[in-house]
């Protein structure tokens, strides 16, 4: 994907323009959103289950700023901030508080419109630590597929929880092999040196 081709931190606003020129629709990796709305509870409950979905399938990008119908872009108009800093400083607060478990690495970037227009670009890499669940009074799990965001049922969530920890132990086990390796000297191909490593 196009976004995937560049760090975050490089994109600018021809980035966007090209998802629109190239009518790059929504899937399983991105979503566009015309306007960031949190004010109630509903709102904040919608934005995390959109963050937490990306997650717990194989991560995305969460536009905001960008209209778009049947899926594809069609503009870019931004949206309203007086602020960006204060307003991805609340996003990044709401989404550490209310997901469980937290979702490392989660990054957003502001893009210029504008005047004060901007488009906000937050990137959710895919979790080895989910499945994550939005708690704000209703705990739900919700993961992506092609057809958007949907909540996992009781064998999605077991099987999340059954994948999340044989990965966990797997990289413990390799981990671990891997230092017995290097102490015992056992280092092919290469052959490490004397001293610290």
């Amino acid at each position: 994907m196009l976004l995937d081709n560049k760090p975050l931190e490089d994109l600018d606003l021809s980035d966007l323009q090209k998802l629109v020129d190239d009518e790059v629709s929504e899937i399983t990796r991105i979503d566009y959103k015309s306007e960031l709305k949190i004010a109630t509870g509903d709102e904040k409950r919608e934005f995390l289950n959109d963050v937490s979905s990306f997650a717990n399938a194989k991560g995305g990008y969460i536009i905001f700023g960008i209209t778009e119908a049947a899926g594809k872009p069609t503009a870019i108009p931004g949206i309203k901030m007086d602020n960006p800093d204060a307003e991805i400083l609340r996003l990044d607060n709401l989404i550490r508080d209310k997901i469980v478990p937290r979702i490392p690495g989660i990054h957003m970037k502001e893009i210029h419109v504008v005047d004060n227009h901007y488009c906000l670009v937050i990137q959710i890499p895919q979790s080895w630590a989910k499945p994550h669940m939005v708690d704000m009074g209703n705990p739900k799990f919700f993961t992506r597929n092609s057809k958007g965001k949907h909540p996992l049922d009781y064998h999605e969530i077991r099987s999340a929880f059954d994948l999340s920890g044989d990965a966990r132990q797997r990289i413990e086990a390799f981990h671990t092999k891997r230092l017995g390796d290097i102490i015992a000297g056992i280092t092919a191909p290469v052959k490490l040196g004397n001293g610290p490593k």
